[in-house]
């Protein structure tokens, strides 16, 4: 059936979720509800084989049901994918349903702010890449054969925001991510971000993790985009210490300029750089399930995890869902087990949240105002946990 908004009141907001929240590290391509997924499959499928077959792309398979697409697409409790490259095998299940389709675009990204509704964020900062949900012919990497640009996918993507904010009051903003391996796009993204400013509040690098060494002549196009953000005024972060060592979070910094760290964790190697980290105050996204799951850290390792380090030693970090489609997770869930596994007090996770808004990539004056709501929400909440 036709997807169709589903405005909501503000007594209708779940009572589960009081506490109100921000979220910074979360990926357009991973807040997809199964459902919809479910849903855009069968709407493919009515097209007949051949647009469907156009539709799923050369590297995407397809399936027959929800129990087969769970199975395919979602970490469960207990699993564990032993390397970044196997969780990114999961996207190619349902990415060709999205890609280049701009009813789809606008679905998940305003059910994505309807799902923030709920779990009572105010804030959230999305990110993707607009060349991979863009069905366009992109030289020099994909050579698809439909009409929709990068530019559009942002335009799609903005008026669900557009349109989910005046339905749920929930403000979120946009980050560019570059990918690993498609060096030629970043100088483009920088320039998709100066024509959409309103919207777009940073840049990101991410995919398979390489250490961010830069050394040929493509990968320094990374360094090139990077400085450009910077002298344009263009916020950076960047995904680092997740998969690679201390070094690829060094070189973060140094190559690119990042001023918010994405995971991180493997920085609790290198106690020089961790101290760097607290005393420039350098914001973490960290995101705990994620972690476990495909990060390295495994349940058993508790006592040893870096988020657990992060929030003892008081480095500058928030929680965040990271693909919530894969883990099947919401924000409520993240700090919940920080509280049940770490011992964290309330008390740390609403400073994780002030944390959060204030390394936000918003104007100073939009931030200003979401940090003084939030202090002034928490000052009117009277009980003990999340």
């Amino acid at each position: 059936m036709p997807f169709q908004r589903n405005s909501l009141k503000e007594e209708d907001r779940c009572k589960l979720y009081k506490w109100p929240k921000v979220e910074l590290h979360v990926h357009l391509e991973g807040v997809v509800r199964l459902e919809t997924i479910v849903d855009l499959q069968r709407e493919a499928r009515a097209k007949g084989p051949e647009d469907f077959a156009k539709m799923m792309g050369p590297f995407s398979e397809s399936w027959e049901n929800m129990s087969e697409l769970r199975s395919l697409v979602v970490i469960e409790e207990g699993d564990k994918d032993q390397s970044l490259l196997l969780f990114l095998e999961r996207f190619k299940f349902f990415m060709g349903l999205i890609q280049g389709r701009k009813d789809a675009i606008y679905r998940v990204t305003y059910e994505f702010i309807e799902d923030l509704y709920q779990q009572r964020v105010e804030y959230a900062e999305l990110r993707f890449c607009p060349m991979l949900l863009a069905s366009c012919k992109l030289e020099p990497h994909f050579k698809s054969s439909g009409s929709m640009t990068p530019d559009d996918v942002i335009v799609v993507v903005k008026q669900a925001i557009n349109d989910a904010y005046e339905d749920y009051g929930v403000k979120c903003r946009l980050i560019l991510a570059n990918v690993v391996g498609l060096w030629e796009y970043a100088l483009p993204i920088i320039d998709l971000a100066t024509r959409h400013p309103d919207i777009v509040v940073g840049i990101d690098v991410a995919g398979y993790e390489n250490g961010h060494i830069y050394k040929t002549k493509k990968e320094k196009l990374f360094i090139t985009a990077f400085n450009k953000a910077k002298e344009l005024g263009i916020h950076r972060t960047a995904h680092a210490g997740e998969a690679g060592g201390p070094s690829s979070v060094k070189n973060a910094l140094l190559y690119l300029n990042a001023e918010r760290i994405g995971h991180g964790y493997h920085m609790i190697e290198d106690p020089v750089l961790l101290d760097y980290i607290k005393d420039k105050n350098i914001h973490v996204e960290c995101c705990l399930t994620s972690c476990c799951k495909i990060g390295g850290f495994w349940n058993e390792k508790w006592d040893e995890h870096p988020i657990k380090k992060f929030f003892d030693s008081d480095v500058n970090c928030s929680l965040s869902t990271d693909d919530p489609t894969i883990f099947q997770n919401n924000l409520q869930m993240e700090y919940q087990k920080c509280q049940k596994r770490f011992k964290v007090s309330t008390n740390k996770l609403i400073e994780s949240n002030l944390n959060a808004a204030k390394a936000s990539f918003l104007p100073d004056d939009e931030k200003e105002n979401l940090v003084k709501s939030l202090e002034k929400q928490y000052a009117l909440i009277s009980f003990d946990s999340f």
